[in-house]
Parts: structure tokens; C-alpha cells; sequence
């Protein structure tokens, strides 16, 4: 595969990852908006691999971050606005990707 043409291809899943986020997709419609390629699609460079699934989780998590600093919703709230599937199982997102809870980093941005 050309490279110039694999980057552009990058470039164009990452901006329909993105336009997909702002409406709150399940991860599901962007693994068949993506020929199914659920984890094999990669974003980025060698280095900085991601597969769909994880690029989506941390864009969701950079938008929770904003929320928490910005908004005095709360978690359960941010969490369905976000498209997870429990609260619990965005606290354990944002924690494996942040090491500390949403409660956590909203706490430590009201003191910093």
C-alpha cells in the first residue's frame, strides 16, 4: 500500500471518528462505517499505535476531563452524555487512562 494514500486514509478515519463522537456513536457504528475493521484499523503512527476502540475511549475521556473542569455535572451524567454503558464503566475508563477517578481529577482541578 502507498504510503500518501494510507495517511490520507488515516486522516479521513480520524475525522469521521471525530464527527461521529460529537453525536455520541456506540463503538459498534464505527466498526461498520469501517468495513468491520474493529481492531485492526491503526490511527497514527508507529509509535503512537491506537486501535479504533481505544482512540475512541480516549477522545471520550479528553471530553470528560473538559466537562469536569467546565460543567458541575455529574458523573453519571457525563457518562450518558458520553455514550458509556454505566457510570461504572467510565470511572474505570477514565481511571486506566488518567490513574484516578473522575470525582478524583474534578477534585484535584478545583484545588489547582
Amino acid at each position: 500500500m502507498n504510503t500518501r494514500f494510507f495517511v490520507a486514509v488515516l486522516q479521513m478515519t480520524r475525522v469521521f471518528i471525530h464527527e461521529l463522537l460529537s453525536r455520541h456513536p456506540e463503538i459498534t457504528t464505527v466498526v461498520q462505517s469501517v468495513n468491520g475493521a474493529k481492531t485492526s484499523l491503526l490511527l497514527g503512527k508507529q509509535e503512537r499505535m491506537l486501535f479504533v476502540n481505544a482512540y475512541i475511549a480516549q477522545q471520550k475521556v479528553e471530553a470528560a476531563k473538559s466537562l469536569l473542569r467546565t460543567t458541575a455535572r455529574d458523573v453519571r451524567e457525563i457518562s450518558d452524555a458520553l455514550s458509556f454503558s454505566s457510570a461504572a464503566y467510565f470511572t474505570r475508563v477514565f481511571r486506566r487512562q488518567t490513574g484516578m477517578t473522575p470525582t478524583q481529577f474534578r477534585q484535584m482541578q478545583a484545588v489547582g
